[in-house]
């Protein structure tokens, strides 16, 4: 099984440690936390990735760098499947 784990928020120094950032926030702590790889730039879903194994389930963290408004763009069907292994 996979799980994809996205984090809401708003890009940017502005944003980076507001109320409308506590998904974004959150992620990063649980990232650390569990280990997981550095963030890597994904271009086609304009957002930032890491991926790897907790206790043996394969999860991909998501932060979408759109705003808010429009972070369901880097989950669109055509650009993200979640594919089970």
């Amino acid at each position: 099984m996979k799980h994809l784990i996205v984090g809401l928020g708003n890009p940017g120094e502005k944003y980076e440690k507001t109320r409308h950032n506590a998904g974004r926030i959150v992620l990063e702590y649980f990232r650390k936390k569990h280990e997981l790889p550095e963030w890597e730039r994904d271009a086609k879903r304009d957002a930032l990735v890491s991926k790897g194994e907790i206790n043996g389930v394969v999860v991909e963290l998501l932060l979408p760098e759109t705003f808010m408004n429009n972070s369901g763009l880097s989950l669109k069907a055509k650009s993200y499947q979640l594919k089970a292994n």
